[in-house]
């Protein structure tokens, strides 16, 4: 019986490319009573989706890496 092992890779966002894509995205936390639903949790989504790109995520090595130029 042969043990598959499997590597988990951290990737992150280097801080002048998420810096980049803050700028990009538009983003600025803005709550107010004029805000919708619906602009709450457009907001909410794309703060959480930043913060995940900053403190990283791990992804399975198997996954082909397509960024290699």
């Amino acid at each position: 019986m042969t043990d598959e092992v499997k590597v988990k890779v951290l990737m992150t966002l280097p801080p002048k490319q998420l810096a980049a894509v803050r700028r990009l995205s538009g983003l600025s936390l803005s709550v107010n009573s004029n805000t919708t639903p619906l602009e709450a949790g457009m907001q909410l989504g794309m703060a959480r989706v930043l913060n995940i790109l900053q403190e990283g995520f791990t992804v399975d090595s198997s996954v082909p890496n397509t960024n290699d130029g």
